[in-house]
């Protein structure tokens, strides 16, 4: 009896001391009362001396500049239950101009569940010609940067100029990044840009990405060592990639590069080309066209032959405005260069085609999704247009040579993105059971369907280990990894103080390999629990602590 009342007592010290120790603010923000009544203003003016999470409610939000979390971590999430995700929306400032930025990052930044409009689309629609900056920009090397169960409509999402340790972005919609009114620039507003910095892991998971002007990813004149060390890009979404500079940059990869069971509806839209000025920025991967110049490719990286390859599972479609831009093109231009001037080009680059299977990488089918945005060849058509027609000559930048607020990309509105947008498609389709486990390729949430355990590409672990959760203290999701060297029966299963088993996150037979997965404790109490990897050989165990 004395010795469960001195272990009752320990795991009760324990609970006191890891709830205090490790206290997170709490402070609920509600939606404004007015044109003053600004969300980055209450952020910057409180006390940041605790690690803070700022709860939205159900609601419109404004913003007249940017947050800067000089030297605090910075979490804003949505209210437990909110039926809509709070909105929150840039509006100019007493100078009349709109903010650059939602975010500047100095520290860790975690934002989930939350919508964000770069201009108020409703009330001032002519505030498209002024809206610039990003939804997060890096300012400081070393931090977190965790986007989840977030819709932004930006001409630009996430700029890493400085060297984030971890970049991280699940289960979101991204769109509208495109403008080229103010700027008229085919190769800016990129979704997730690194210029050319350094990052240890990118994890794109669960994604949608509608209406981009240029790249998706962009990582591009990196020095020696400068690397994207582990670069994952799994099932997401694209629909109307316009590619003028490419689609996925992935720059100086490290050890791995995994993409896999993603969905590309019109790719690299503008299309092969003998652009010089958009050929420009394909000199990192180091490959010549037959007229010698800069090989355009869907996927490039740097050559490095101890980088790890792991590409399948890609589904390509093109819907018939696509297909018919790409045909009265050719005939328009048609030359010795026909092959280059139209059409999508290789889906990687051959240094990339070496090292994987081509056969189960990238497969090309039709695909009828359920409501996608027109895919805007009236400007493309500009594009291409000589300049005494009224178009721009494949002009990447020219001041100014035509109305861009009248020319657009079919940009669709916030309403759009939450009620009606979706990139379901056909179900006998080839790509609805061909990504990994017979799932639907693509961004899963289009078929209510969650993101079960991953397998991380890496070298194949030599040892059994379970990392520490992420992050930790957490609230309500964490993220565990853990390895197995060699094919067994895994069981990670979370136990709570007392030892009994909250939660089966994993019970299957896993080959070796290194592998993360989510747990919720959304419906579990505030404390400490233990998480636990075992196989019929091994156990390891690790404590995670939950505060709600």
């Amino acid at each position: 009896m004395k010795k469960v009342s001195t272990l009752f007592f320990l795991i009760t010290i324990l609970l006191f001391l890891a709830n205090n120790i490790f206290a997170q603010r709490e402070v609920v923000i509600p939606p404004a009362t007015g044109i003053d009544d600004v969300l980055n203003l209450t952020i910057m003016n409180d006390d940041h001396s605790q690690n803070t999470t700022y709860i939205l409610q159900d609601g419109i939000y404004l913003i007249n500049g940017a947050i800067d979390n000089d030297s605090w971590p910075l979490t804003i999430t949505a209210e437990a239950g909110s039926e809509l995700k709070p909105l929150i929306i840039c509006i100019p400032d007493a100078e009349g101009n709109l903010t650059g930025n939602f975010i500047n990052m100095y520290n860790n930044v975690t934002v989930k569940n939350i919508r964000f409009l770069n201009y108020y689309e409703d009330v001032y629609p002519e505030h498209l010609a002024i809206a610039t900056g990003q939804f997060i920009r890096a300012r400081a090397a070393g931090f977190d940067m965790v986007v989840e169960n977030c819709f932004v409509s930006c001409r630009a999402i996430l700029h890493t100029g400085s060297a984030c340790r971890k970049v991280e972005v699940k289960n979101s919609i991204f769109a509208n990044m495109f403008r080229m009114a103010g700027a008229n620039n085919w190769g800016d507003n990129k979704c997730i840009d690194f210029r050319n910095s350094s990052c240890d892991s990118v994890i794109i998971v669960n994604n949608t990405f509608v209406n981009e002007q240029d790249r998706i990813i962009r990582q591009r004149g990196a020095g020696d060592g400068t690397n994207i060390e582990h670069f994952i890009f799994n099932h997401n979404t694209i629909v109307n990639n316009y590619g003028y500079h490419g689609m996925i940059e992935i720059g100086r990869a490290g050890q791995s590069v995994q993409v896999i069971n993603n969905v590309f509806m019109n790719p690299f839209a503008f299309g092969n080309d003998t652009d010089i000025v958009r050929q420009s920025e394909f000199e990192d991967n180091l490959e010549l066209d037959q007229f010698g110049h800069n090989k355009m490719a869907l996927i490039t990286t740097i050559p490095d032959d101890t980088v790890q390859y792991t590409i399948r599972n890609n589904f390509v479609a093109t819907t018939q405005q696509q297909d018919d831009w790409y045909a009265k093109w050719m005939d328009a231009n048609a030359s010795p260069r026909l092959p280059f001037d139209s059409g999508l080009p290789p889906y990687v680059t051959d240094e990339i085609a070496g090292k994987i299977d081509m056969g189960s990488a990238f497969t090309t089918e039709k695909l009828n999704m359920g409501a996608i945005p027109d895919l805007g060849t009236g400007i493309m058509d500009l594009y291409r247009l000589p300049i005494d027609q009224g178009g721009g000559g494949k002009t990447k930048i020219k001041e100014p040579y035509i109305d861009f607020t009248t020319w657009d990309c079919d940009r669709i509105s916030m309403d759009y993105i939450t009620n009606t947008l979706d990139c379901s498609y056909n179900t006998d389709a080839a790509a609805y059971t061909g990504a990994d486990g017979g799932q639907p390729a693509g961004d899963l949430r289009w078929w209510g369907i969650p993101l079960a355990v991953k397998e991380i590409a890496g070298a194949v672990p030599t040892e059994f280990s379970l990392n520490q959760n992420y992050p930790n203290p957490f609230n309500p999701v964490t993220n565990i990894t853990y390895s197995v060297p060699k094919e067994a029966q895994v069981t990670v299963e979370v136990y709570d103080m007392l030892g009994r088993s909250v939660a089966k996150l994993v019970n299957e037979k896993q080959n070796a390999g290194t592998y993360n997965v989510d747990f919720d404790a959304s419906k579990l109490s505030s404390g400490a629990y233990i998480y636990r990897l075992s196989t019929p050989e091994f156990t390891l165990a690790k404590k995670m602590l939950l505060m709600k």
